[in-house]
């Protein structure tokens, strides 16, 4: 019984440590991770609102939230020297402002 026991209390530190769990207890997280994280949570808050039908991609803060989430995330994949990561944000960022500045155009254009 005792066997059983550790094995499972190893596994979840494993588990925990593999999932930088044990840094977010320790309140090690480094301003790195940090800006990841906001960068995610943008693009993310973003996703889930359009598939929730909340926004639709031809609002301007859709995009301006893609853009804005993707441009923290090229700042985040050069600073953990994640080239691959970085070129995917650029091309989702260049995507996202040019359908800001779209819709820039299209507002001003149905208010005049």
């Amino acid at each position: 019984m005792y066997w059983w026991g550790s094995y499972f209390i190893v596994n979840i530190k494993s588990f925990t440590e593999a999932l930088f769990l044990d840094k977010i207890t320790d309140m090690n997280i480094d301003f790195t991770t940090i800006l990841g994280i906001i960068g995610a949570m943008f693009i993310l808050v973003a996703f889930i609102l359009e598939q929730k039908k909340i926004w639709n991609n031809e609002m301007l803060r859709y995009d301006l939230v893609n853009f804005i989430g993707s441009a923290i995330l090229v700042v985040y994949g050069i600073l953990i020297k994640g080239y691959p990561f970085v070129v995917l944000n650029l091309v989702w960022a260049s995507v996202s402002l040019f359908d800001v500045v779209t819709d820039v155009i299209r507002n001003n254009k149905t208010k005049n």
